[in-house]
């Protein structure tokens, strides 16, 4: 416990120093970006390892945001951190010098459970680097070669007074001791039951808590939609990372008058985009631990005569093919499970109200993805429904996109990239110095000069 203890009060000591001011921070981040495009092809091993992903995938989901993260806080590190003037409402009134700059918290404290071990571990990393905070992060035990390169990229280039890195494999009883820390910020990508859990370890001491929470996002198709493209873009958003990522689509609602033409069209396009091509079936993303390959088997079989496609899995290469399974209803067991795979529930619905109460219980998602050529539906579902995100025809794209991804209510509190993260990872600070002879007027309070003092003011 000392050990822990004594780390993080060496970081406290350090946050105050010289050393860490902005100058300093972007020579590391420059040096971080360098190490990384060196560590390039131990990064695409890596997660071949641990994913069987491709390099294509792992370009586009983890190496590729990693450097545009880092190219973004290089290029504006200055400008974000430098202290911003602020008017007066009325020149002539309670007349200041107003600055506005924001600032680190101090001490943070970062954690995954799932998802892009690279992704997430980096990004939160990045910014909070960038906005002048020192690190604790937990690296995800469910990718141990990754955790491994991680370790040494960051050791590589960060002091311990500056990023702690905590090794994937602490059990329960060293994690209870590092929960027991006074940091500053906590931040944690995962499941709703373990941030909830996180939340309530930290509240008690007033410890702020970030988290980013997988959620049910719902994918709802309507009879107006372009069912080939929709079926298209749906098996290549599910088959990414093996569906485990907080953004992909969680079930899909379907109109019933086209429920049979997208289950053709679903299957075509599995078998054009996976199974009669070689080279995407050797790389088709595996489950990456035997504990959630088998609860998702389990899931399979519990459902088995209600799959419409797919429930192939291999245990030896630990793969599942995308499966589509009917759910009648939200009560069905499957939609009160949280699926972290390649496993999607299908509802079949028959008017615009139905989406509405499918969705308003599972509140709040981070992603609505609607696939139709109706602007009506469109505006209905981005006006009646709370998510940070609404995608129309199309899915998981916002990856690509320079805009925030995050969640609120039950997918979170945070948003993340560039200046979303580094507002995330910073707070405002004002400073206000008053002028000698700022507004005489507020120290009269005669009913006689009232006429006046509204005049002035």
């Amino acid at each position: 416990m000392s050990d822990f203890i004594n780390l993080l009060d060496n970081q406290k000591t350090y946050f105050y120093t010289d050393d860490y001011k902005v100058v300093k921070r972007l020579e590391l981040l420059k040096r971080l970006k360098n190490i990384l495009i060196e560590e390039e092809e131990n990064i695409y091993e890596a997660l071949k390892i641990d994913f069987n992903k491709s390099r294509v995938e792992s370009y586009m989901t983890e190496f590729s945001q990693i450097l545009n993260e880092l190219n973004y806080f290089i290029k504006n590190i200055k400008r974000l951190t430098k202290k911003r003037y602020v008017a007066n409402d009325i020149k002539t009134l309670f007349s200041s010098k107003n600055y506005v700059q924001y600032v680190p918290y101090g001490s943070v404290l970062i954690m995954c459970e799932f998802s892009l071990p690279f992704y997430f571990s980096f990004i939160p990393l990045i910014a909070s680097i960038a906005c002048g905070n020192t690190v604790f992060i937990k690296l995800a035990d469910y990718a141990p070669t990754c955790s491994k390169l991680i370790f040494k990229i960051i050791g590589a280039i960060f002091k311990k007074s500056q990023v702690i890195v905590l090794d994937e494999t602490l059990d329960e009883e060293k994690m209870k001791e590092i929960y027991s820390l006074n940091f500053d910020l906590v931040f944690f990508a995962g499941t709703q039951k373990k941030g909830k859990s996180i939340i309530k370890e930290f509240a008690p001491r007033n410890i702020e808590t970030k988290v980013f929470l997988i959620n049910k996002n719902p994918l709802v198709i309507d009879r107006t939609a372009n069912l080939e493209l929709a079926a298209k873009k749906i098996v290549w958003a599910k088959a990414i990372n093996s569906g485990l990522t907080f953004y992909g689509p969680n079930f899909i609602l379907i109109h019933e008058s086209i429920y049979n033409s997208f289950i053709e069209n679903f299957k075509k396009e599995w078998e054009s985009q996976y199974l009669l091509n070689d080279e995407y079936k050797a790389n088709y993303t595996k489950i990456p631990t035997p504990q959630l390959f088998n609860d998702l088997v389990k899931i399979i079989e519990q459902n088995r005569s209600k799959i419409i496609f797919g429930g192939d899995y291999d245990k030896e290469k630990q793969t599942i093919d995308i499966t589509l399974i009917e759910s009648e209803n939200l009560k069905s067991s499957i939609m009160l499970t949280d699926i972290l795979g390649p496993i999607l529930p299908v509802i079949k619905y028959n008017n615009i109200s139905d989406i509405f109460g499918v969705i308003e219980h599972n509140k709040t998602p981070n992603s609505i993805y609607l696939f139709t050529k109706d602007k009506e539906l469109i505006k209905e579902v981005d006006t009646m429904i709370d998510s940070k995100l609404l995608v129309v025809n199309d899915v998981m794209i916002q990856i690509f996109k320079k805009v925030p991804i995050g969640g609120i209510g039950n997918s979170g509190n945070i948003s993340c990239k560039r200046l979303h993260s580094f507002t995330s990872f910073s707070y405002p600070k004002v400073f206000i110095k008053s002028r000698k002879n700022s507004f005489k007027y507020r120290y009269v309070n005669g009913h006689d000069d009232f006429e006046k003092f509204k005049k002035k003011f």
